[in-house]
């Protein structure tokens, strides 16, 4: 291979310095209007008639007639001549060859091209299933986190405000409007048959507010049935028993067993089924000290009580929490009330 194009290498360099004088960007044949297989008569017969019509003295309009007729001239001499006709055919040939390589080369990096692009688009294909699946996971985790940072920073707002509103019922006595009601009810199950004397609303109230305090409202309803049954034992009572103030409804909870009556009353819960938060409760118990505790020490009570309540939160929460500060949109307010409170 490489003699074969060293060959044609050196004969197209001699062909091109036997027709040195011609430019060979021109087509000569196509001048004549003939083919390269033509025979010298047909190249004759060409030549005439071509002069008839490139001629000056017929196209005195042309400036460049002279000049394409001299061209003219030169190719029919070149064609006639055997040697430097050889020439230029060699130099068409190797035009023709470099053509179709350049072609081939082409078809080939176009083949290339469309693999590399097939491959591509099926590597696409394969790995949009993943990464949708992936951003999809990553939405639900985002999501996730943002609920739990969300839900944080609401109860921790809640537990300031449940902070400022105390700190004021301290000041101002009114410490029952600062307790919710429903942290200062009690949930009463029993069964009248178990009791010496059936218990009415009016009964039962008057020996909670003998033993403890006075109590607001009592709501006395049948027992739903329990499970596996399809009615309700008329005998089996609920009572849901709001306490004015949250220090008797904690009264009751701890006394009820040493009760004379209400020792035998079996099920006694707190009406949101968890106790109240440790800042109530620090409340309740400084209110019941009547007194005893300065402003000062109650207030610091509650402040201790708020901490544990906050520690409790975050321990629920998994520890320290990096709060999402486009939730809620109340972010500006929490930190005021950490730096006003805190």
């Amino acid at each position: 291979m490489s003699e074969s194009n060293s060959s044609t290498a050196g004969a197209g360099a001699a062909a091109a310095t036997l027709l040195k004088d011609y430019d060979l960007t021109i087509d000569y044949y196509g001048m004549l209007g003939i083919e390269s297989t033509a025979d010298p008569a047909a190249i004759r017969k060409a030549y005439r008639e071509q002069s008839r019509i490139l001629h000056p003295d017929k196209n005195p309009d042309n400036p460049r007639a002279a000049d394409q007729f001299q061209e003219l001239k030169k190719a029919y001499d070149m064609l006639c001549n055997e040697p430097l006709r050889e020439a230029y055919d060699s130099i068409l040939r190797q035009q023709r060859l470099q053509q179709e390589r350049f072609q081939e080369l082409g078809a080939q990096k176009r083949k290339m091209r469309q693999d590399l692009e097939d491959r591509e688009r099926l590597a696409a294909e394969t790995k949009r299933p993943r990464m949708d699946a992936r951003l999809s996971n990553r939405a639900a985790e985002v999501e996730r986190v943002r609920y739990a940072h969300a839900k944080v920073l609401r109860e921790y707002a809640e537990t300031l405000q449940h902070k400022h509103a105390l700190g004021a019922a301290l000041s101002d006595h009114n410490a029952v409007a600062a307790v919710p009601a429903r942290h200062r009810s009690l949930v009463l199950k029993w069964d009248q048959d178990t009791l010496v004397t059936p218990l009415s609303a009016r009964m039962l109230q008057t020996h909670l507010e003998r033993a403890y305090g006075a109590v607001n409202n009592i709501a006395m309803q049948q027992a739903p049935p329990l499970p596996g049954y399809a009615h309700a034992s008329p005998t089996k009572v609920e009572a849901t028993v709001e306490f004015t103030r949250l220090s008797s409804a904690l009264n009751a909870m701890r006394g009820y067993r040493q009760h004379p009556i209400l020792h035998m009353i079996p099920s006694v819960t707190w009406a949101t089924g968890s106790p109240p938060p440790q800042i109530y409760i620090a409340l309740a118990e400084s209110e019941a000290g009547n007194g005893s505790r300065s402003g000062n020490g109650a207030r610091e009570q509650l402040g201790q009580a708020a901490a544990r309540e906050h520690e409790r939160m975050q321990g629920q929460s998994g520890g320290t929490v990096t709060v999402d500060m486009t939730v809620l949109g109340r972010e500006d307010e929490v930190l005021r009330r950490m730096e006003r409170w805190g």
